[in-house]
């Protein structure tokens, strides 16, 4: 797979354009000038007799806050004929707070902007994030009018802004859509202008989730369905949703869903606290909240293993399993256990990574499946134990917990890839992969697609997270949105912990020297890590407390 980067692509010069010096060395752009409270002062518009340079460093100030007047001053800056097509909403790029955009000219006489990337924003609020060598060009020619007056006459669309701008003008915004059998919600994570946050939100649910989400989830709005207005009404904290009419032939449970969602997505924007759907103008009934999770995570006692034989770990100590002494013959190195209150039964990987097993608490032992090289197993909610080796190539394993059955995946996506991890979401829609791509390691989240029985069938083509990241060695899901994960970035010798959001850029966590795993369950005070010291730590206010001695492979649910 082709790494995945940032690219800004450059605009061809016009050769109608009046004469450009082309001397000068490149030099800092001067960022908008912000208040206290991050918002930007209204931009100004070309002064007269301003030189191209000049042009070209006020379109960038104007076009950054230009969410706030709707581009009206920024297009001042352009000829009459490309102000008029010009789209600025197509992309925003987004650079780091600490780095300064550069002006230079190019041998033809355009003008170039660049600057180290950070991400960037599509039409519909998708949010890439770029990687750590990644950088941002803008190139702009500009005419002589009439009027003795530069302007710019070639431009690329969309607009270019730092971190906090970014952050003040924009709105993290999680959208929620039903998983096949309609028993989670799954997180889709957009950003939306802050001012029209409540009606782009309800747009994009309208519009249906992202490309490589679109085949294990569904969408319960009739094919067609549209906003009757592109401004939702919000009054007394209520956002009153208007569909066309097609909706009203929703059965009573799927109206319930399509309540949920919506109301998920648009109360957890400030100053919303209910919602109210209507076909036509006409209230739905039903509209009511069910009882649908975006974390379906359930718990159980943390399973160890204990100088290679699994035990459980309890208020009063660790406890292990019966029939150990023939246990500890397997050769253990994994562990994998099902959600739920009681732990009866478990997978695991033994015998030198080449077999997986099937374990009860009584100590029964059933193979399942051989290989050559498994990487630690997950369970999602449907008890299928995904079973994948390093060489995966084009297909995983999904194996019944219950029946032993196995059935092929297909990952077209994997073939050349090595694979170092894996871990499926709470929900079961989800597999987030580590893999090594020419010797720098990608974290790679896939849509899981399955049949009307809920057996896996195929992984859709996936998203790149955490690209700041070039070594992970293991990773958990810790929310709807977020990946906990032992890894190491460009600019650091030695490994730490590392938040990944999904729709965000990572950030780094206190760390523990020697981490060679991570599990977890469902906020910060749940992380464990285990060092090559067999010592196991509990997250705890920041900072890492030894909680067990002589133990490996701490494992939770999924």
């Amino acid at each position: 797979m082709k790494k995945i980067v940032v690219l800004i692509a450059c605009i061809l010069m016009l050769t109608s354009c009046a004469y450009i010096p082309t001397s000068g060395s490149p030099h800092a752009v001067e960022r908008p000038k912000q208040t206290g409270g991050g918002i930007v002062l209204d931009p100004q518009g070309p002064a007269e007799g301003a030189d191209p340079e000049d042009i070209v460093v006020g379109f960038m100030r104007a076009s950054s806050a230009g969410f706030s007047d709707d581009f009206v001053v920024a297009r001042q800056y352009l000829t009459a004929s490309v102000a008029k097509t010009w789209n600025p909403t197509t992309q925003v790029r987004i650079y780091p707070d600490s780095q300064n955009q550069q002006v230079s000219q190019t041998r033809s006489g355009a003008y170039r902007v660049t600057v180290g990337a950070g991400g960037s924003l599509d039409s519909t609020g998708r949010y890439t994030a770029a990687t750590a060598d990644a950088t941002l060009s803008n190139e702009f020619s500009l005419v002589r009018e009439r009027s003795g007056e530069w302007r710019i006459a070639v431009v690329p669309d969309g607009v270019t802004m730092p971190e906090s701008l970014f952050q003040t003008l924009f709105v993290r915004t999680p959208l929620y859509f039903p998983t096949q059998d309609q028993q989670a919600l799954v997180t889709d994570v957009r950003w939306y202008p802050r001012s029209q946050v409540v009606s782009a939100a309800s747009r994009g649910l309208v519009d249906g989730p992202s490309a490589w989400l679109a085949g294990s989830v569904t969408t319960l709005l009739p094919s067609g369905t549209r906003l009757n207005s592109p401004a939702v009404n919000v009054e007394g904290g209520v956002a009153r949703i208007d569909l066309s009419s097609d909706v009203a032939e929703l059965s009573p449970h799927a109206r319930s869903i399509l309540y949920a969602q919506f109301y998920q997505t648009l109360t957890a924007v400030a100053g919303i606290s209910g919602v109210e759907i209507s076909a036509n103008g006409a209230l739905i009934g039903n509209s009511k909240q069910v009882d649908i999770s975006t974390y379906p995570y359930s718990g159980s006692d943390l399973l160890v293993l204990a100088n290679g034989k699994p035990a459980l770990v309890k208020d009063d100590g660790i406890h292990v399993i019966s029939n150990s002494e023939a246990l500890a013959n397997l050769d253990l190195s994994s562990l994998a256990t099902p959600y739920g209150e009681f732990l009866t039964e478990f997978a695991a990987v033994g015998s030198d990574g080449r077999t997986l097993y099937r374990i009860s608490m009584t100590g029964q032992v059933d193979t399942l499946l051989s290989g050559t090289a498994f990487v630690t197993p997950s369970i999602d909610r449907d008890d299928f134990i995904w079973a994948v080796e390093r060489s995966a190539e084009r297909s995983v394993k999904a194996v019944a917990l219950d029946s032993g059955q196995t059935f092929e995946v297909a990952v077209p996506w994997l073939e050349g890839l090595k694979v170092r991890a894996i871990a499926v979401s709470r929900e079961g829609a989800r597999l987030a992969v580590v893999v090594d791509h020419d010797g720098v390691s990608q974290i790679l989240i896939g849509g899981i697609v399955r049949n009307s029985s809920g057996v896996p069938q195929s992984v859709t083509e996936p998203i790149r997270v955490g690209q700041r990241l070039v070594d992970v060695t293991d990773l958990s899901w810790i929310s709807s949105t977020r990946l906990v994960v032992i890894g190491k970035s460009q600019t650091a010798s030695i490994n730490a912990l590392y938040s990944v959001p999904l729709g965000e850029n990572i950030s780094v966590m206190s760390s523990l020297e020697d981490m060679t795993s991570v599990t977890a369950g469902r906020n910060d005070e749940s992380i464990l890590l285990q060092t090559i010291h067999h010592d196991v730590y509990a997250y705890d206010a920041g900072g890492w407390r030894k909680v067990l001695e002589d133990v490996t492979m701490p494992t939770y649910p999924g």
